[in-house]
């Protein structure tokens, strides 16, 4: 796997109900699958559940996105 060309995230820095502007990608035997669509939401239950299942190296998006990622 090519892991220089993603950066991990915490779950519980996307924002609840606001569309995303990157794909968001989990890690499944050492494979990267995509998890939530570019404009896609997301609810902050659903946000919470999955933040509190995160251990740190679970999700993760493209390295050419982080910019988008952190506004």
């Amino acid at each position: 796997m090519d892991d220089h060309r993603y950066f991990r995230i915490r779950f519980n820095t996307i924002r609840p109900e606001k569309v995303t502007t990157f794909p968001i990608f989990i890690r499944v035997d050492h494979q990267m699958i995509l998890y939530l669509r570019e404009g896609s939401q997301i609810s902050d239950v659903k946000i919470e559940s999955l933040d509190q299942k995160d251990n740190g190296n679970s999700y993760f998006i493209m390295e050419q996105d982080r910019n988008k990622y952190r506004q």
